[in-house]
């Protein structure tokens, strides 16, 4: 799975604005993929009806 597909994949799924500048910024600016490999210090936090959640030190957010 790569980045694209997954960030395609949230848009469809939660919809768009209704405004292509704006759809097209979120798409361009807020939505990344962070590879597993990029954290250090994964902790497990709880989980419920949305999923898991894990708490992380990302290695580099450049």
């Amino acid at each position: 799975m790569n980045s694209l597909y997954i960030e395609l994949n949230l848009l469809e799924r939660f919809g768009k604005s209704e405004n292509a500048i704006i759809d097209d910024f979120i798409f361009k600016n807020e939505l990344k993929w962070i590879p597993y490999n990029k954290f250090k210090n994964i902790e497990y936090l709880n989980e419920g009806g949305f999923g898991i959640i894990y708490k992380a030190t990302w290695l580099n957010n450049n």
